[in-house]
């Protein structure tokens, strides 16, 4: 993790959004995992975390994405809390990721990327 201090009387953006989209994805299964998507609008992270914890239950995993489009009007995410679980990480923060989504289930991740259950 890297942390660098900012000027706080700066917001360093040209914009800001307040009426964001989020994508719930609930993952059930072994793997491959069966997934099942949400969007989440009218809503703050905090409350949609909430949402999918209650969705997911104990019987599911979750993972939530920021929806957003870019200069040429593609659709696409920005992974908040876990990752796809369908895929395999390839970098340190993709692993930090799938770490964070199999946290919820007290599991570990095996070198190649799936759940290994403890």
């Amino acid at each position: 993790m890297k942390v660098q201090r900012c000027n706080e009387q700066e917001s360093g953006s040209a914009w800001e959004r307040v009426d964001s989209t989020f994508r719930v994805f609930l993952y059930r299964g072994e793997g491959p995992f069966a997934t099942e998507a949400h969007d989440v609008s009218d809503a703050t992270l905090t409350e949609t975390l909430a949402w999918a914890e209650k969705n997911a239950g104990n019987e599911r995993l979750f993972a939530i994405a920021l929806v957003s489009e870019d200069a040429y009007g593609e659709t696409g995410l920005t992974w908040l809390v876990g990752i796809d679980a369908n895929r395999s990480p390839h970098d340190t923060v993709e692993r930090r990721l799938f770490n964070e989504l199999y946290r919820q289930t007290n599991g570990s991740i095996a070198e190649h990327g799936r759940r290994v259950r403890q």
